[in-house]
């Protein structure tokens, strides 16, 4: 053995662990594991405390707003065809298609007639988008909480679901029964729907409350359905891009 804590060892040196340094090796080697295990685990549980707090940011009556305002820009760029759909589908055989129904329409009504009836409309669709992601977000909540992890695609679907019934039932099946007969005035001479109080009223009184409801179970099943496999594939189909993509990303995927 030679002096400094080495000894010979087939032509060559190797450190010799003296019996007083051994627990401190120990301990030593314990730290650096420790180090390194929690540096590992830093991004996981940054990302988990981020997508926490994005959560807690979209909660309550963010939901609604959020879902309001973004009804309210559908429909500002969709409701010239709306138009034309409707009156295609309550005048068949009148126009040759959508392009004919919306120069019809724009020549006997005048440009605003592309968007007769949009305040029912907007409020229609600005109400429904505020309606389905609070409740889609609180039947989410309960979900989770009743089936517990790992049954995401089944929790987003059963959400959408059941969030369409209830904006079905609350808000989309009487102001769509409004703003469709209001549009199918821009062809006739008649004004019984010249507002929503007016369009209401007449038909509370002619038919009853349950007129407001005409078509409540087919409308149903069509929200249910629509909403249900939206939020189910969402979030699959965002995962697929690229996390810049920003704003781009989410209309893709939406």
């Amino acid at each position: 053995m030679s002096s400094g804590g080495y000894k010979d060892d087939a032509g060559g040196l190797s450190a010799v662990t003296q019996p007083g340094k051994s627990s401190d090796l120990s301990q030593s080697r314990q730290t650096i594991l420790l180090r390194t295990s929690s540096q590992r685990t830093e991004p996981t549980e940054k990302k988990v405390e981020t997508k926490k707090k994005d959560q807690k940011k979209l909660a309550g009556w963010k939901h609604a707003l959020s879902g309001a305002v973004a009804g309210v820009c559908e429909v500002l760029g969709t409701m010239p065809l709306d138009v034309a759909k409707t009156n295609l589908q309550m005048h068949p055989g009148k126009y040759s298609g959508p392009i004919d129904a919306l120069m019809k329409i724009a020549k006997t009504g005048g440009p605003k007639a592309l968007y007769y009836g949009t305040t029912p409309f907007m409020l229609q669709t600005s109400g429904k988008a505020a309606i389905r992601f609070t409740a889609f977000a609180e039947i989410k909540s309960a979900l989770e909480y009743t089936m517990g992890p790992g049954h995401g695609a089944q929790v987003n679907l059963w959400a959408g679901l059941l969030a369409g019934v209830v904006e079905s039932a609350v808000w989309t099946t009487p102001t769509e029964r409004i703003k469709v007969l209001r549009q199918t005035e821009v062809s006739g001479t008649s004004n019984r729907y010249g507002n929503i109080f007016s369009a209401t009223k007449y038909i509370v009184q002619t038919q009853g409350v349950r007129g407001m409801f005409v078509g409540l179970v087919p409308t149903s099943i069509r929200q249910a359905s629509s909403v249900g496999v939206r939020m189910a594939l969402y979030p699959f189909i965002k995962e697929r891009f690229p996390e810049k993509g920003g704003v781009l990303t989410q209309m893709i995927s939406g």
